[in-house]
């Protein structure tokens, strides 16, 4: 479709982040919404379809991602390698569990000296949290796209 290796050091085209960006600063309603806030980030790509274990969220952390999913990324690329200008938005829908969880030696060297270990017991993701946060954000990410395509 293009360059063989294209660079993805730019792959998100700074007049279109400009344009969001003024978008969001220059709209009351926008910023109004108090759930709403934009926010520019590395975003991680990881394979799907399973949300990210514990490991891989610290591995992810440690490497300066501010969020982690499973699309956006390959489609960027691609987009790119056709010669495409990207923008890309992500709805960040349910919260990662990155604490390091007691390993199973230690939970049992506790029981065996008469010292249980407290276990905090995690929400873990699932697809029907992450429809429901989708569900309620639709109205306002309608509004902020159709005034990011007015714009350009």
């Amino acid at each position: 479709f293009g360059l063989r290796f294209p660079s993805i050091s730019d792959l998100y085209t700074p007049r279109l982040r400009n344009i969001a960006a003024r978008v969001y600063l220059t709209n009351p309603s926008l910023r109004e919404d108090k759930g709403f806030r934009v926010h520019e980030g590395v975003y991680a790509w990881c394979y799907g379809p399973c949300f990210e274990s514990r490991a891989e969220l610290r591995a992810l952390k440690t490497l300066g991602a501010d969020l982690a999913g499973m699309s956006t990324v390959p489609e960027a690329v691609v987009a790119k390698h056709c010669g495409m200008e990207v923008l890309a938005m992500s709805l960040v829908t349910n919260k990662c569990v990155d604490r390091r969880e007691p390993s199973s030696l230690d939970v049992v060297a506790a029981e065996l000296a008469g010292q249980p270990l407290v276990i905090v017991t995690e929400q873990f993701p699932h697809h029907e949290e992450v429809m429901a946060a989708a569900a309620a954000r639709t109205p306002v990410i309608q509004e902020f796209v159709r005034s990011i395509i007015r714009d350009i």
